[in-house]
C-alpha cells in the first residue's frame, strides 16, 4: 500500500532558492517528491512511500524527515490523498495482446469486437486500450 506523508517546514525553507530546492527534490528522488507553499507559507514537501500500514508509514515519515525537523506531519493513504485531490483512480488497461491472450483468441477477434462496439476500449496514442473490468 502507499501512504503520501506531508512535512510542513518552517518557514525558512520556503524562502529556499532553485539551487536548494533541487537539491531537496534529488535528496528524496526514490519517494517521488513534490514541494510547495503551504496555506500559510511554511513550505511543504510531499513523498509516496510505501508501507504494509500507517504506523509503518509514519515511523518511516517521521525517520526520512527527522533532520529537516518538520514542524508538522500528515500521512494518509494514496488513495485518500487522490480524493481530497479530487483526482480520479486511473483504471486497469489492458492491451489488445493481453485481452486476446485472457479470452484464447486472436488479436484480429478483439479488434473485430471493438470496431463493433460490443467491447469498450479508447485509443491511446496509435494502440487501443481496454479497461480490465470490461474483460
Amino acid at each position: 500500500m502507499d501512504f503520501n506523508a506531508t512535512a510542513t517546514l518552517s518557514r525558512l525553507f520556503a524562502r529556499m532558492n532553485d539551487a536548494e530546492t533541487d537539491a531537496l527534490l534529488e535528496r528524496f528522488a526514490a519517494y517521488h517528491p513534490a514541494i510547495g507553499a503551504g496555506p500559510a507559507g511554511e513550505a511543504e514537501i510531499v513523498l509516496t512511500l510505501p508501507a504494509v500500514s500507517l504506523v509503518q508509514a509514519i515511523q518511516t515519515a517521521s525517520a526520512i524527515f527527522a533532520e529537516l525537523r518538520p514542524i508538522g506531519l500528515e500521512v494518509i493513504t494514496t488513495d485518500a490523498w487522490d480524493r481530497r485531490l479530487g483526482l480520479t483512480p486511473m483504471p486497469n488497461l489492458l492491451s489488445v495482446s493481453e485481452v486476446a491472450q485472457r479470452q484464447g483468441v486472436s488479436r484480429q477477434a478483439i479488434l473485430q469486437r471493438i470496431e463493433a462496439g460490443s467491447l469498450p476500449a479508447s485509443r491511446v496514442g496509435t494502440a487501443w486500450v481496454i479497461p480490465a473490468a470490461a474483460v
